[in-house]
């Protein structure tokens, strides 16, 4: 059975709710029991999608509430707390106005008790809801909304933030359908990751109001989703530095070379023509090397250098930082940048930094990331800067 492929499952729950698993569907255990009477089949499996509703449930669906992980801020909006034990106020709703409408993002019932344990384990903790209404939108448009909200967030904090279950509600408020997924998602990376306040609800809304047009406008040019994935991995507390350091490398790479790619930036001239000459490059080059070191220098070569000519055609990483960080009103001095490709070839070449102030390489990448990043977004609000100690510092 475990071989089986299957696409679907659809079936009824006991309490007459219409059911669907979909996605990639695992079968782990099955479990067969026979009695003198009947015999029954015990089926566990994982799936990558469930989709449950009422049966025969026609309402149309108004409300969507998004359940997100590792999210972790102050409110613009007050709200009333009560329970057996206590009653009192709390900042636990954020409000954000967007071009359809706007949205809230609440904190569940058990937030401090989630965060109190995200500080503690470095764990995965649903935390809080977003709402939005649906009104001209349908479903798929609406997941797709909460993909790009949680990218944002997650460069926002630093840390990986998904959701990973929706709710939908009718006009009467009545819950009409569930949809749960198996999200890709990361361990908490701390309050140090963060790069934009949520101390300051002010800072978190101006970036969600004027990050999430340019997201969808960039994120399809720059792959900026799987940028902003691969950046993370470089805030992640519990790797070597080193290799968080490559990391925030390989994401800066990965930005440089779509940029390059939709700008015509790649190579200095038409390779096919660069080609062309090469020949003839590659021939006086070996004739100058054979002079100046011996046959037995040439012959060592093996003919590599051929190969490292054909590099010369292309634009270097920091022709094209210079560009990007141009184009995207970033300031990077150039002893800043300089030193910037001194840290990436040290880390690229050697496994190692260049120097022995290991910490502050590490922290002037992070901080040359987080502001392009969050230029690139069109935010223009304050920023925690590694650099600085953490300071609160406008961008």
């Amino acid at each position: 059975m475990s071989n089986i492929e299957v696409q679907s499952i659809r079936g009824i729950t006991e309490d007459n709710q219409e059911i669907t698993l979909s996605g990639q569907i695992l079968w782990t255990n099955v479990n067969h029991r026979t009695t003198e009477d009947s015999r029954s089949i015990t089926i566990s499996l994982v799936a990558a999608e469930m989709f449950v509703k009422p049966e025969g449930a026609e309402s149309p669906l108004c409300t969507l509430k998004f359940g997100i992980t590792n999210f972790e801020f102050e409110g613009n909006i007050g709200r009333e707390q009560k329970t057996e034990t206590s009653h009192r106020f709390d900042r636990g709703i954020l409000a954000v106005s967007l071009p359809f409408g706007e949205i809230r993002i609440e904190r569940l019932p058990d937030y401090e008790v989630a965060v109190a344990n995200l500080k503690a384990t470095q764990s995965i903790e649903p935390t809080c809801e977003m709402s939005l209404e649906l009104s001209t939108h349908d479903i798929q448009w609406a997941k797709d909304f909460a993909d790009d909200l949680c990218t944002i967030l997650s460069l926002a904090k630093g840390t990986k933030i998904v959701w990973i279950y929706l709710d939908g509600y009718d006009g009467e408020g009545v819950n009409r359908l569930a949809f749960h997924k198996n999200a890709v998602t990361r361990p908490y990376s701390g309050a140090s990751a963060s790069v934009v306040d949520s101390i300051h609800p002010s800072d978190i809304k101006e970036l969600i109001e004027k990050g999430y047009e340019r997201f969808a406008q960039l994120k399809g040019q720059y792959k900026l989703g799987h940028v902003i994935d691969a950046y993370l991995e470089s805030k992640r507390p519990h790797s070597y530095l080193e290799s968080r350091g490559l990391a925030a490398i390989q994401a800066m790479e990965l930005l440089a070379a779509q940029y390059a790619e939709k700008h015509n930036l790649v190579y200095i001239m038409d390779e096919n023509e660069f080609g062309d000459k090469l020949g003839g490059i590659g021939t006086a080059v070996n004739e100058v090397f054979q002079k100046a070191f011996g046959e037995s220098y040439v012959s060592a070569l093996c003919g590599e250098h051929n190969e490292k000519l054909k590099s010369l055609n292309r634009r270097t990483l920091r022709q094209v930082l210079k560009q990007v960080f141009q184009d995207f009103v970033l300031i990077v001095p150039g002893s800043k940048l300089h030193a910037l490709m001194e840290t990436r070839n040290a880390l690229v070449h050697r496994g190692s930094f260049n120097t022995n102030d290991r910490v502050n390489e590490y922290y002037r990448v992070i901080s040359i990331m987080d502001r392009l990043l969050l230029k690139m977004l069109g935010y223009a609000g304050y920023i925690l800067d590694c650099e600085q100690k953490w300071a609160r510092v406008h961008l």
